[in-house]
């Protein structure tokens, strides 16, 4: 694994008698706020004590695990949690994906919206094959209008979520985390099976059961799926209202070697289909000087 955190100097009042006294991140622009002399009705949620060096206690802003794949959701997700007052810890994978243009939009994507730290996870899923992501298989083409839904698509990655959920719970324990963030949606239901509400709430029912403070009667550890019931549109529309940049993320399955889309696999055309249903033209595009449509 791979990590990187600094800190930024700074300060400031807060409500209810709380006094920010520090902040901390990666270099990158995201703060995260140490929180001192609180009252003990201090509302903020996303807030947890700490012992202070020295004696005594402190409040930080609480940590998150956060699934940064690069793309346009998780891209969205973390601006969530980030505005959420999470302090967010990214976790991206190099699993054996057919391309790194997805892992160069995650570090880029941190380092606009920000986060405590970015950790990224070698897993080699290229020894199981099984997908158009992960071995040598052609990646699907549609025309537009097309997604090819309704069907498992060979780009499913086999129990990719699961595996990816099972590192941020490790994760999240090591960080004393109550809340790991993922990017499943609506438009991936019918296709991707760990994409499903379903598979949430069984792997939240394991991780309760699984891990130290399930046993010890501790926090309940929740898996935060804020797109869930959001098409592609209304995913587009909350991320630019929070400022995230969607000409830094990368959606499709085989980009070239510069991340240009392909513009025809599943991806690309649903997240085309989510642009145009917004109203919005698709920065990616712009980028790469291409018309949209």
């Amino acid at each position: 694994m791979h990590s990187g955190a600094s800190a930024i100097p700074g300060g400031a009042q807060t409500g209810n008698g709380c006094v920010a006294i520090s902040a901390s991140a990666d270099g990158n622009g995201g703060r995260a706020p140490r929180v001192t002399g609180c009252h003990a009705n201090c509302a903020l949620t996303r807030l947890q004590c700490q012992p202070r060096r020295g004696g005594g206690v402190e409040r930080v802003a609480r940590a998150a695990v956060v699934l940064l794949s690069g793309g346009l959701d998780s891209a969205t997700v973390l601006a969530i949690a980030r505005a959420g007052g999470y302090r967010t810890h990214a976790l991206s994978f190099r699993y054996g994906q057919r391309h790194s243009v997805e892992l160069e939009s995650a570090k880029r994507l941190v380092q606009a919206i920000g986060a405590a730290q970015h950790v990224i996870a070698d897993i080699d899923l290229r020894v199981f094959g099984g997908s158009a992501l992960t071995a040598d298989i052609e990646v699907p083409r549609h025309e537009p209008g097309n997604s090819g839904a309704g069907t498992i698509p060979i780009t499913y990655v086999p129990a990719r979520n699961t595996i990816f959920l099972s590192y941020a719970l490790a994760f999240a324990e090591v960080l004393d985390a109550r809340d790991i963030f993922i990017g499943v949606n609506a438009i991936d239901y019918s296709g991707y099976p760990d994409c499903r509400p379903e598979f949430i709430e069984a792997f939240t029912r394991m991780a309760n059961l699984a891990t130290r403070s399930g046993v010890e009667g501790g926090a309940q550890l929740h898996i935060r799926t804020p797109l869930i019931a959001l098409g592609k549109a209304d995913i587009i529309r909350q991320g630019l209202a929070l400022g995230v940049d969607y000409a830094l993320t990368s959606s499709c399955y085989d980009p070239d070697a510069t991340g240009r889309p392909c513009r025809g696999c599943d991806s690309c055309v649903l997240r085309a289909r989510g642009f145009a249903d917004a109203g919005i033209e698709d920065p990616l595009l712009r980028r790469f000087g291409l018309a949209p449509g």
